[in-house]
């Protein structure tokens, strides 16, 4: 049964977190209050409810140290649930592996790409083992108060992405080298985001997905229109 909560209206999260013991906190994208505040609301709320236990998915650059951009909402966050008296989980997730379908499809089309001077790879991650790591520290013993890097099972870059598209549709991606004097190419993610962890495996039992593995299971996204 559905229950209605709003976290910029604490009001209405006493009822929805009745009865409720463990705590999924999913960070919110955005609101008419800043995160760490309507966080705020959803934890002290859970704790009054008499929630033990709150997992919450967290970022993973703060695995590092990194609290800049989005990574100071998310320390925060973390701080407040480090000092509400209930068990915490951090569950530090990596860039969704699910955003690279379109940027391979892309490729797919184009019969290449760009390869920038300087690349930043990452430990891409899908949702669907986002969502069983979770599940796993909300249903088992043994991960209160703990810390998990939720991350793919390797580092990827546009290469590696090509290979993986170019393997799931056996067509020809070819690399192009950007010009030498070429602005740098518009990039997110950085050195703490090069991650790579076995959390995905020691949570759920399972090993991560690789992306190769994804985009084989969206083959038809992959090719679109050029099939």
């Amino acid at each position: 049964m559905a229950r209605f909560g709003d976290l910029s209206k604490p009001e209405s999260l006493a009822a929805a977190y009745a009865g409720g013991t463990r705590m999924l906190l999913i960070s919110i994208g955005g609101g008419s209050l800043p995160r760490p505040v309507a966080h705020k609301n959803a934890i002290d709320a859970a704790v009054k409810a008499g929630v033990k236990q709150i997992a919450y998915t967290s970022w993973i650059a703060l695995s590092k140290g990194d609290a800049s951009g989005i990574g100071a909402d998310h320390a925060q966050t973390e701080e407040i649930l480090k000092n509400s008296g209930v068990a915490w989980t951090f569950l530090r997730n990596s860039i969704y592996a699910d955003q690279l379908i379109p940027q391979a499809a892309k490729m797919v089309a184009d019969g290449s790409f760009v390869l920038p001077a300087k690349v930043n790879r990452l430990g891409y991650v899908t949702r669907k083992d986002c969502a069983a790591a979770a599940a796993a520290v909300l249903s088992t013993p043994g991960h209160d108060n703990k810390a998990y890097n939720i991350t793919g099972p390797e580092l990827v870059g546009p290469a590696e992405v090509a290979a993986a598209a170019s393997e799931a549709t056996g067509r020809k991606i070819e690399a192009i080298p950007a010009p030498k004097n070429a602005p740098p190419a518009p990039s997110f993610g950085g050195p703490a985001l090069e991650v790579v962890s076995t959390a995905v495996a020691d949570l759920t039992g399972r090993p991560a997905t690789p992306v190769r593995t994804l985009f084989a299971a969206n083959k038809d996204k992959l090719l679109g229109s050029s099939q």
